[in-house]
């Protein structure tokens, strides 16, 4: 999924539940992951979580374990 689709989510997009990730956090992770991540580390796959968070997992990468972010943390 990429920051323009988890961008559009609304509220209730998960089973009717679900609350959408902050777009400030969203900013925040975005330009994160393209100014600190090496070229040699592959690109994660990112999905929201229903209570409005990210998980950020890079699958079966060496030394890439996934992690959550609490967006609201971040704005």
């Amino acid at each position: 999924m990429t920051f323009d689709d988890l961008a559009q989510l609304q509220e209730g997009w998960y089973d009717g539940e679900g609350l959408p990730p902050v777009r400030r956090g969203l900013e925040i992770v975005a330009r994160a992951l393209i100014e600190f991540c090496p070229d040699w580390v592959p690109l994660p796959e990112i999905v929201p979580t229903p209570e409005g968070n990210l998980l950020i997992e890079w699958g079966e990468a060496e030394g890439c374990p996934p992690f959550d972010i609490d967006l609201m943390i971040l704005t």
